[in-house]
């Protein structure tokens, strides 16, 4: 398993074992800033906005299992190229790091590391997907403690 590999495997470890904010923060799983600043941005909107990645992100890994069946590498490639932008301005660093390990193998058509990302982003999508609902959750509540002061 090469370098870039293993140092995904060691952030999905990290990500799954230890869901404490600061400790996904300083290990560069989570960008809490990053979140934070989406959320200003489309205020009212988040709540949907996340949904909506949420949902895209989860048929999105399901397309990647199912164009790796079929050796389609090109839609591989593009596929997790766009998770990776996607992902990385939600906050979801280490999640990105892994689509980004996908699309370079796809490049080099290489079909056994994508099998075993694929596994570790599957794992990754059900903690990210908790731990940004946390997240948003926290920010309205700080909201709303702030209009009222």
């Amino acid at each position: 398993m090469s370098e870039s590999v293993n140092a995904v495997e060691n952030n999905r470890a990290l990500l799954i074992g230890d869901r404490d904010e600061d400790s996904l923060m300083q290990n560069n799983v989570f960008n809490s800033q990053a979140f934070e600043n989406l959320a200003t941005l489309f205020g009212e909107k988040m709540q949907e906005t996340m949904q909506q990645y949420l949902c895209n992100t989860k048929g999105n890994i399901e397309k990647l299992q199912e164009y790796l069946r079929n050796a389609d590498f090109h839609l591989l490639e593009c596929t997790a190229h766009a998770m990776k932008s996607s992902s990385r301005q939600f906050g979801a660093i280490a999640f990105g790091d892994v689509c980004m390990q996908i699309e370079k193998c796809a490049q080099k058509k290489e079909v056994h590391p994508i099998d075993s990302l694929l596994e570790s982003l599957s794992s990754m999508y059900i903690v990210i997907s908790e731990y940004m609902q946390n997240q948003l959750a926290s920010i309205q509540s700080s909201n709303k403690v702030g209009k009222q002061n």
